[in-house]
């Protein structure tokens, strides 16, 4: 036999095999016609509860305090403060967090750590018009007599 019919030989018989081998744990014989895919695209992206509504656009001032009701970061829980933000545009949702210091801060935006910071943090991630995305600020080191930060937090979405 030459190689080319003993290749074609191969390719026939791993075809046959694949052709009768079940296919992602189904059991032979047990043919289900595969289904479209069903998306459930949330309405609200790392939204809590205890959010305050604001505008694309708005500048907040405002202090997170050890009183105020915790996020948790991956190690421990931590006091912040939450904002729901809705885009009326899709597109790079811009924010902007500025502190006098000296306490430590980090910013999430829809449920992502976008950094840490004393001074100034900021934070860009990927929007869709209508989600409710939440911002939230979290006081993650507190200096010794000091249990509250006053920041500044800015937003804008560019297209």
């Amino acid at each position: 036999m030459t190689k080319r019919r003993t290749r074609a030989i191969e390719l026939f018989m791993i075809g046959a095999v694949l052709a009768v081998t079940p296919a992602c744990g189904e059991r032979l014989g047990s043919y289900a016609a595969p289904t479209a895919p069903t998306a459930t695209i949330p309405t609200t992206v790392g939204r809590s509860p205890t959010t305050t509504p604001i505008s694309v656009g708005q500048t907040v001032r405002a202090t997170v305090t050890l009183a105020d009701a915790p996020c948790d970061l991956g190690h421990g829980p931590q006091p912040c403060v939450r904002y729901t933000i809705v885009p009326v545009e899709a597109g790079g949702l811009r924010v902007q967090l500025s502190a006098p210091g000296p306490n430590e801060l980090a910013l999430l935006i829809g449920g992502l750590l976008s950094g840490y910071g004393v001074e100034r943090i900021e934070g860009t991630v990927i929007v869709r018009a209508g989600l409710a995305y939440d911002v939230s600020v979290v006081l993650t080191d507190a200096k010794s007599g000091s249990a509250s930060q006053a920041f500044e937090l800015t937003t804008s979405v560019t297209p």
